[in-house]
């Protein structure tokens, strides 16, 4: 096993920090919060270069270090209560129920507001990546971690049913139901 000698560890850190900042802060929107993350990563892939085999990119190495920190990061501010009051699960539930009709039809598809700016992409725009961090986390804390885990760091289902113990159908069902308490959320909340 080759260990990465320490001038190698600073050409990494040379080399990758611009685009660790900016996948950080892309992530969770701060960029002081960011910055804390990417020192830490460093930090632990120094501790751990033993166990870096140089048969895979460093820049992979650092980025799965990078979003599990991203990972741990969402878990300590939502057992710390940093997220808003999240809404009951069975709230939550009453309210994407409310957007159909018995026969499962939308009630009033028309009045679902378009999001669309003229002048650039919404996740460049920081007032809508407010309104969506809110939104997000004003989920119930299983629908907010699987929305998280799905469409933030790109987890394969499986994976995810396995983690959050859910069935095939649940899961469905719970990342249907997120995204349009999502769709609610941001319509009430985002003015363009």
């Amino acid at each position: 096993m080759t260990e990465a000698k320490p001038p190698e560890f600073e050409k990494w850190v040379e080399t990758y920090t611009k685009d660790m900042l900016n996948w950080a802060t892309y992530r969770i929107n701060s960029k002081e919060n960011a910055e804390d993350l990417v020192q830490d990563t460093f930090f632990s892939a120094y501790k751990a270069m033993h166990n870096f085999k140089n048969d895979s990119n460093p820049k992979t190495w650092l980025f799965t270090i990078l979003n599990n920190k991203i990972t741990d990061y969402y878990r300590s501010r939502a057992s710390k209560k940093e997220f808003r009051e999240e809404l009951p699960e069975s709230r939550a539930e009453q309210a994407t129920d409310s957007l159909f009709t018995d026969n499962g039809s939308w009630k009033d598809a028309a009045s679902f507001k378009s999001w669309h700016q003229n002048d650039g992409h919404l996740l460049d725009n920081k007032r809508f990546l407010e309104v969506f961090d809110h939104c997000i986390e004003g989920l119930p804390a299983k629908w907010r971690e699987l929305m998280v885990q799905r469409f933030i760091f790109n987890k394969k289902a499986e994976a995810i049913r396995k983690e959050l113990e859910l069935t095939q159908s649940n899961y469905w069902q719970l990342i249907h139901r997120s995204k349009l308490l999502l769709k609610l959320c941001i319509d009430k909340s985002w003015k363009g």
